[in-house]
């Protein structure tokens, strides 16, 4: 009777064990499927992050191309509001030094002068505002392209972050799994052990 009572407080025993491995179990299944959840949504941001980040450099490349061409069409403009500005100086002095020769010729010649001073004003004006605007234009590109770079460097400090993250959500889920495996194996141990005390009381 004392081996049948002894006997029976082992397998309780065995089955207590079992119970607790199995509520273990289930709870690390449990836990593992939160960090496979982790490490999907880590990597759906990390993708996403990709994404931008690509976004962002094309972004930027165009930018670039624009602010290029935006300081070649500044020197131009430079350029031609200069030569509109020597040519005004050069047609003041020649009707400054106008005043020889035929008069009646002199005073036609001097019209044509006056107009064509009158013209180049208009042209210098013209000039003026479209060197104004580029200069405009050139200030906000270079404004885009700063946020772009500071957006960028934020990103790229975001990813580093969600990187390291993934990194840790990995490790945790790959040591999960390792404690499911020990505690299957310990599972069925003592499941073996329940089955030879069952058979050593059956007998």
């Amino acid at each position: 009777e004392g081996d049948a009572s002894d006997a029976s407080e082992r397998i309780n025993d065995v089955q207590s064990q079992l119970n607790a491995l199995n509520a273990a179990k289930r709870k690390l299944e449990a836990d593992l499927q939160h960090a496979t959840s982790d490490v999907e949504d880590l990597t759906h941001e990390l993708k996403a992050a990709d994404e931008r980040s690509k976004k962002a450099q094309l972004d930027a490349s165009r930018l670039a191309d624009e602010l290029r061409a935006e300081q070649e069409h500044s020197q131009n403009t430079e350029r031609r509001a200069k030569q509109l500005e020597q040519q005004f100086k050069e047609l003041q002095l020649r009707m400054e030094d106008g005043g020889s020769g035929d008069a009646r010729g002199s005073r036609r010649n001097m019209e044509r002068q006056e107009q064509r001073i009158r013209e180049l004003e208009n042209e210098k004006n013209v000039e003026s505002q479209k060197s104004a605007e580029t200069v405009k234009q050139l200030r906000k590109l270079e404004r885009r392209l700063k946020e772009l770079a500071f957006a960028a460097e934020e990103e790229k400090r975001e990813k580093e972050k969600q990187l390291d993250n993934l990194d840790k959500a990995n490790k945790k889920s790959i040591q999960m799994k390792k404690q499911i495996e020990d505690l299957e194996e310990a599972n069925n141990q003592a499941l073996a052990r329940l089955r030879k005390l069952q058979h050593d009381v059956d007998e």
